[in-house]
């Protein structure tokens, strides 16, 4: 098969990785250095996964922005880290 590729320059993406005490993996944060994130970016790549968070910056780190919603994603009242602790604390 024959894997198309854009012109453009190719760099690196800042990816958010995370795992729980009891070894549950939490959801991954990619962050890609662009403007904005454009959908058909990942409509050409089967299997990947809905739960990842996609996003941007003007140099493809981390932000205030990015790290806040990683942590409410992943820890907030709604995120399945929270499910999980319900019962115990």
């Amino acid at each position: 098969s024959t894997n198309n590729q854009e012109d453009g320059i190719y760099e690196f993406a800042t990816v958010i990785e995370g795992i729980c005490a009891d070894g549950t993996a939490l959801n991954q944060t990619i962050i890609l250095k662009a403007e904005e994130c454009i959908a058909k970016w990942f409509k050409r790549f089967k299997g990947i996964p809905e739960d990842i968070l996609f996003g941007h910056s003007y140099n493809g780190w981390t932000d205030e922005k990015m790290a806040k919603e990683y942590l409410e994603r992943n820890f907030g009242s709604k995120s399945f880290s929270a499910q999980k602790a319900a019962d115990k604390f």
